[in-house]
């Protein structure tokens, strides 16, 4: 009911101000409004208070009372700090093992941050090595000027030990006294380095994703495991011998073991314990996923070589775009028809011209649609070349842009040939009309001849020089005309050439002495001047005799 009353009473002050704006002047009514709620406040605060059980006093005393109750408790043990929080700094160790190069380097870290977050001595990390069956990693050992570094490699077949039975059923081992179970023995002995620890701890490196086969069915190091699927690349088994045999798992795509995460109490004033065991367990997780992904981006890295191999190795051009037509990516080959070293940005349709009436790359992108088998021209840095082009688009996800795939062979050599052919068929038409032309013309050609030399007779008997020498002018060329006839006939119906041993040097004596009168009338002299030959070459007689008096008539002439 209190409260009731003062929740009525903080509405009304408000009415009742501004009912009293009228009667009373401002600076007297704003301080009585002020003093009234002043009053109101902290007779509801008062009950409040009694309502709670709480003294009557000022609100600074609560304060006082709180810091002096802090001052007089013991301040408590700085709590050991939370084996998480060491991980902090793990997460550099991905992209260091990722790109690194040398794997020896990346143990090195790994064994570093093992030491200075978990406050371990002696730390060794020790990964399997399938292809030849060996345990290899790094051991670290405290030195006077502070860590060694020792790199191991053993045989598995050989392992003996805490280590081995880590390998064995991939569980953690912990061992408070060492004498009841060494860490490690090769063949029987123990192997350097031979360090002083009361115990030790190893924790398998496992793979955080392992087949339900490998671990939860138990058919780790089963020779019948149903989900065993060898690896391309290794050889042979090795034959079994006395020691460690961890089965065919090593040549299996699935095998989980990465290897042993393993420290030891040395230099240490307390036993593991079992917060210190969570934090190797822990790190030999994230090692393991380090280790898987580093795996993954090297399959995906060889996979992404082996394409760009395969796309290099095209007779084709290859190019793509992005959904704006720009390209993202061109072969080796699309790239040596361009004639530049890079065109990744540059518009598509700036480089190919279709002879299409519509676009297909417009088609390709915003229809979906594909165009095989187009012609075109490609706009190289020099010139342009005739290409047969096939456009298509692509998604790169599901539901996500399209952008278009296009593919296109230089026609250079097919359209040279197609060029070619044209003109031989050319060629062929010039000469089955040039040889129907010299049959219809040879015809009256031998009339006109026969006609003319029965003239040249009859002029020979009235002995009229003037109409002999005219005779003689026609006659000659009548002749020349019947040459002329003939070679339109060889290049209609052109002759195969007949090889056979022959004397070149006859062959220019007897091409002389057909031309000599006529060059003593042209007032040049003929001097033949030759070697022998041995052996004779092969010509066409024929031939050869024709080429050698055509050159000796342009040389008169």
């Amino acid at each position: 009911m209190a409260h009731t009353v003062f929740l009525v009473a903080y509405f009304a002050m408000p009415l009742v101000a501004w009912l009293l704006v009228g009667r009373l002047e401002t600076w007297l009514l704003l301080p009585l409004v002020f003093f009234a709620s002043a009053v109101f406040f902290l007779l509801h605060w008062r009950r409040l208070q009694r309502e709670a059980g709480v003294q009557d006093r000022l609100p600074y005393q609560d304060v006082e009372r709180i810091v002096r109750e802090l001052a007089s408790t013991p301040a408590p043990a700085p709590p050991r700090e939370d084996h998480h929080l060491q991980l902090l700094g793990l997460g550099e160790l991905w992209k260091a093992v990722a790109q690194s190069k040398n794997p020896q380097d990346v143990f090195d870290g790994i064994l570093s941050y093992c030491q200075r977050r978990g406050g371990f001595s002696e730390v060794a990390v020790l990964l399997v090595e399938p292809a030849s069956e060996e345990l290899v990693g790094t051991w670290s050992l405290p030195v006077d000027q502070g860590t060694h570094l020792r790199r191991v490699r053993w045989s598995l077949r050989g392992l003996g030990g805490g280590v081995a039975t880590v390998l064995r059923t991939a569980h953690a081992v912990r061992i408070a006294e060492v004498e009841t179970s060494p860490l490690l023995r090769v063949n029987g002995e123990r192997p350097e380095p031979r360090t002083n620890h009361g115990s030790y701890l190893a924790v398998p490196i496992l793979s955080p994703l392992p087949r339900p086969e490998c671990l939860d069915e138990g058919w780790l190091y089963n020779h019948d495991c149903p989900a065993f699927q060898p690896v391309s690349g290794f050889g042979e088994p090795r034959p079994q011998r006395d020691g460690l045999d961890l089965g065919p798992c090593f040549r299996c795509r699935h095998y989980p073991l990465h290897g042993v995460l393993l420290v030891t109490d040395m230099n240490r004033n307390q036993p593991i314990r079992d917060e210190d065991q969570q934090l190797v367990e822990t790190l030999a997780a994230t090692i393991a996923a380090v280790l898987d992904h580093a795996a993954l981006f090297r399959g995906v890295r060889a996979e992404e070589r082996f394409r760009n191999q395969i796309l290099d190795a095209m007779s084709n051009g290859l190019v793509t775009t992005d959904p704006r037509g720009r390209v993202v990516f061109a072969n080796r080959r699309a790239l040596e028809m361009v004639g530049k070293s890079e065109i990744v940005g540059e518009p598509l349709s700036a480089r190919i011209e279709f002879l299409s009436s519509s676009d297909p790359l417009q088609r390709a992108l915003f229809e979906g649609r594909e165009s095989n088998h187009l012609e075109g021209f490609l706009k190289a840095t020099d010139r342009r070349i005739p290409i047969r082009v096939n456009v298509g688009p692509y998604r790169r996800q599901s539901g996500g842009h399209r952008g278009v795939v296009c593919v296109f062979a230089d026609m250079s050599g097919e359209k040279a040939m197609e060029e070619e052919i044209r003109h031989l068929d050319t060629l062929a038409a010039v000469g089955r009309f040039a040889s129907s032309l010299a049959h219809e013309i040879r015809n009256p050609l031998g009339g006109i001849s026969a006609g003319v030399g029965y003239l040249a007779r009859s002029v020979q008997m009235e002995e009229d020089a003037d109409s002999r020498e005219n005779m003689r002018v026609i006659q000659s060329e009548i002749e020349r005309l019947d040459g002329i006839i003939r070679n339109l006939l060889v290049v209609a119906r052109p002759k195969e050439v007949e090889l056979r041993p022959c004397d070149p040097v006859s062959l220019v004596r007897q091409a002389t002495r057909a031309l000599e009168p006529w060059a003593r009338e042209e007032r040049v002299a003929l001097e033949v001047t030759v070697c022998t030959i041995e052996p004779w070459p092969y010509l066409d007689r024929d031939m050869i005799h024709q080429v050698l008096i055509n050159l000796i008539k342009n040389a008169v002439e």
